[in-house]
């Protein structure tokens, strides 16, 4: 098989691009970009048939696949032609990359669409399987469930799942979405159980965005790509296409972690961004960047699903491993010793120390991109460490119980179907997390709340239970449980909880908060109910139940200058409703503008189009949309056409060629505030 590269030079506006074909003779390509998997080096084989000794005809298969990868990245560093500073001065299309040159440093660097780059160390090979995890971390990822991830909130760093496929692939969503959700709960499991076997108070956990408790998968059909085709830097020009962020934006808070469905062009397993330069310890280094992108390729050998042991190899590129100034590092992205997640042979000519450590672990020896507790005066503890908490990309997970002077958990009391119990606040804690089970059985989450007292309900009559509590940091880290064996009676509950007290509303921007204090039930409170009371009085219609006592709901449709009537109500574990505190809530007119968008640049310009891209701007009561205008002598001319708020980009198309023009964008509240204009923008057609 050969592999068509052409060189790029970089054009002068207005002028067409030029290629220059030519071939290189390659073996079969296997790409993955950014990342080598974790795998052991794995010494050529000839042309002879093996042995009966040998390897099978599975393993045979991938050792060729990793040589030929190994040829792929040796030939690309060979003939790519050099980065000028922080960009391209001319390209070479490697199949399964994309338009690339390479840095002095020996790594790939991609150019996209918009004129941007990102760096990657080449491509990776499948897993072979061959070597063990260490035992301990092995038995946490074998466990693994939701409850090993962090959900955090849309304005906190968090990675967001996708399931992708080029337009030519039937979508396998239904069976993918929960395979890459169960994939991504044992990376998360391997990292605090690696992080906890250096402090046991020290865990990690990966942040991601959910909904309802559980990772949001998206689905990104990618127009234009083909099956087998697509190369990195294609995906991500699509996705970033739709709205999703791009690396070089130290603001950004997302990162993506997705999963392919085609394979690549030469069969790679993986991809992922890479920054290996800058080792600065602090979350200015460019490790902290958004808009980054782990990608896993469908591959046959793997049965054509998502596997973490790939994925955790690409997320942890992502996160500064391994960069060029640590002790065993390859200078590539990769570290020389041993049976490290990270380290791999690959191609630049390092010395590689296969028995450094005897199974996989996150960072062996502790001492080149993850530590949690590092020695002073090491390297860790003065340079990049993704163990640290300036990471903006791991949440701590404390591992810490109820400090002993709680007076530990202490039955309130009990019915045939209840159980109330309380603690003192712990230290720290932004909530607590209620557990129940059986003697000896699984652990179940009954209740999250911020109080320091909750009632597990849907229990069975004089049964014995085990409730545990554990503390929730308000950055998601959660807490080892405290316990206490508890029981219920035989009595059923027919006492209704008394009637909130000191009942308030306030509202702000998008949102109204209400808050009130418990009065007590001789059980136990279970939840309250906050309804808001029709304008006639006659009807109710819920706006939430909560556990704890305040609530926030958003203002949606609540019109400024009216007055609106809401009721509370608590519930107890059997349904009892308690009498109805009530307020009135007065709703202020939004008179407050949305920040200017920043940022205003255009690319991609074309004979008759080109597009226009700017940073988002930031309001009280949330944007809707964009509104783009053009100036037309010395008027502007509003587009008949707004922008979604989640977008901020725009194609311009229908121009006349070699022409220029200019724009600017405003933003629109939800409440039709419209702000200031960006800064202008000139841009040319060839």
């Amino acid at each position: 098989m050969r592999c068509r590269w052409c060189w790029r030079p970089r054009n002068p506006p207005g002028e067409f691009p030029l290629f220059q074909a030519r071939t290189i003779a390659v073996g079969f390509a296997l790409v993955a970009t950014a990342c080598a998997l974790a795998i052991a080096p794995i010494a050529a084989f000839g042309d002879d048939a093996p042995s009966a000794s040998g390897p099978s005809p599975e393993t045979a298969a991938l050792l060729e696949v990793r040589e030929d990868v190994e040829a792929v990245n040796e030939d690309a560093r060979d003939d790519a032609p050099a980065a000028v500073g922080a960009s391209c001065g001319a390209t070479l299309d490697v199949e399964g990359v994309g338009d690339t040159c390479v840095t002095k440093d020996g790594l790939l660097r991609v150019e996209q669409a918009d004129g941007r780059s990102h760096t990657i160390h080449g491509l990776d090979a499948p897993p072979t399987g061959s070597a063990a995890f260490a035992p301990t971390s092995q038995s946490a990822v074998n466990g693994a469930d939701v409850s090993d991830i962090s959900c955090v909130g849309a304005d906190a760093p968090h990675y967001v799942l996708i399931y992708a496929r080029p337009n030519n692939v039937t979508s396998r969503f239904a069976t993918v979405a929960p395979l890459l959700r169960s994939e991504i709960y044992k990376l998360s499991a391997f990292i605090d159980s690696e992080s906890r076997s250096v402090e046991p108070t020290a865990g990690r956990r990966l942040p991601l965005r959910c909904e309802a408790g559980t990772p949001v998968v998206l689905q990104a059909s990618l127009t234009g790509l083909t099956s087998g085709t697509a190369n990195f830097g294609a995906i991500v020009d699509a996705l970033v296409g739709q709205g999703y962020e791009y690396n070089g934006d130290k603001t950004g808070n997302e990162r993506y972690i997705v999963y392919y469905d085609a394979p690549s062009p030469s069969g790679a397993a993986g991809t992922g961004h890479v920054f290996t330069t800058d080792s600065s310890a602090g979350a200015a280094n460019q490790n902290n960047k958004g808009g980054l992108y782990a990608v896993e390729y469908r591959f046959d050998q793997g049965g054509s699903v998502p596997h973490w042991e790939v994925l955790i190899h690409e997320v942890l590129h992502t996160m500064g491993g391994v960069v060029q100034s640590a002790p065993h590092s390859t200078s590539a992205g990769h570290c020389t010793d041993g049976q490290d997640v990270m380290c791999y042979e690959d191609g630049s000519g390092s010395g590689f120390t296969e028995s450094a450590c005897t199974t996989k672990v996150l960072d062996c020896n502790r001492d080149d991109y993850f530590n949690p507790a590092p020695a002073a005066g090491s390297f860790l503890a003065t340079n990049w460490n993704a163990a640290a908490t300036y990471n903006s990309w791991l949440v701590a997970n404390a591992g810490g119980a109820l400090p002993a002077d709680t007076g530990g958990l202490t039955q309130t009391g009990a019915s045939s179907t209840a159980i109330g119990v309380s603690w003192r606040a712990a230290p720290g804690a932004g909530s607590y997390v209620v557990s129940v089970r059986e003697p000896g059985g699984a652990w179940r989450d009954a209740v999250t709340t911020s109080r320091t007292s909750a009632t597990v309900t849907g229990l069975a009559a004089m049964r014995p239970y085990e409730l545990g509590v554990a503390t929730r940091a308000t950055n998601g880290a959660l807490g080892e449980r405290a316990t206490i064996t508890i029981s219920t009676n035989d009595q059923v509950d027919l006492v209704a909880p008394s009637a909130p007290g000191a009942l308030r509303a306030r509202h702000a921007g998008s949102t109204v908060t209400f808050s009130w204090s418990d009065r007590g039930d001789d059980v136990g409170v279970a939840d309250f109910e906050l309804r808001q009371v029709s304008t006639t009085g006659r009807s109710l219609r819920s706006a939430g139940r909560t556990p704890d006592t305040t609530l926030t709901i958003p203002a949606t449709g609540l019109r400024p200058g009216v007055r609106y009537q809401f009721e509370l109500i608590a519930r107890d574990g059997a349904s009892n409703v308690s009498p109805a505190a009530r307020v009135t809530l007065l709703i202020a007119r939004d008179r407050a503008k949305p920040t200017a968008p920043g940022n205003l640049r255009s690319s991609s310009a074309t004979r008759s189009s080109f597009v226009l891209r700017w940073n988002p701007s930031r309001d009280n009561v949330g944007i809707k949309d964009y509104v783009v205008s053009q100036q037309v002598g010395g008027r502007w001319k509003q587009l008949r056409v707004s922008i979604p708020s989640r977008l901020q980009t725009v194609k311009i198309v229908s121009l006349r060629p070699n022409s220029t023009y200019v724009f600017r964008v405003q933003a629109r509240d939800t409440s039709g505030n419209l702000s200031g204009a960006s800064r202008t923008v000139r841009a040319r057609t060839h």
